[in-house]
């Protein structure tokens, strides 16, 4: 069962139950809180900008179910404060991930398809992967607008071997690329201070 979201509507409250949410069209939606609806979202177009959760919790802004993005779709986190997605999503064609505030936004549910990602910040708080990826078959390109822009990847399974991987963002601390392809697209490799626990396994191509 689809739940249908009109133009300028805001939906207060926890948001529970079977339903399912397809967002269409160019514009934005906000959602926010630890929303139990199991019936998934589908981004068909626009943005869905995500607000609040709980780190660790199964719980979140798009509620329990899969987020399967579909070509031209955004997700990005909305404010200073940190923001959580614990879902599981699905990439089909080209779609885009955003962070421009001082808090971060952390994806910890797998990432699957091989749909192609752009990531584009322009905050400290970055964007965190901690989720399972290793089935993301795509090319996930990270660019970088700004000196502040963070992407951390927090395990070997979050960067998988078999997806593409142009970066040109700079690393946290601890991060870990696993890829069959690792791709520079800027003069230096990882534009920051390495440590010795950064880690990158497989060909590199600058």
């Amino acid at each position: 069962m689809y739940r249908s979201i009109l133009p300028g509507e805001q939906l207060k409250g926890l948001l529970s139950g079977g339903y399912a949410i397809n967002k269409r069209g160019v514009g934005t939606l906000v959602m926010e809180g630890l929303n139990t609806y199991n019936g998934g979202t589908i981004i068909n177009g626009g943005q869905i900008r995500y607000l609040g959760g709980e780190n660790g919790s199964v719980n979140g802004p798009l509620g329990t179910g899969t987020i399967i993005m579909k070509n031209g779709s955004s997700i990005s986190s909305t404010d200073d404060t940190n923001s959580f997605l614990p879902n599981n999503i699905e990439v089909e064609g080209n779609v885009y991930l955003w962070n421009g505030w001082t808090g971060y936004g952390k994806l910890s549910g797998n990432i699957k398809g091989s749909g192609n990602i752009t990531y584009e910040g322009s905050s400290y708080g970055g964007l965190e992967l901690s989720g399972d990826n290793s089935e993301y078959t795509g090319t996930f390109t990270a660019i970088r607008r700004s000196s502040r822009q963070r992407l951390f990847i927090t395990n070997a399974s979050a960067g998988s071997a078999k997806a593409a991987w142009f970066l040109d963002a700079n690393f946290s601390r601890d991060s870990h690329i696993e890829s069959g392809i690792l791709a520079c697209v800027s003069g230096i490799c990882i534009p920051c201070t390495c440590t010795d626990d950064d880690r990158l396994v497989g060909s590199l191509i600058v």
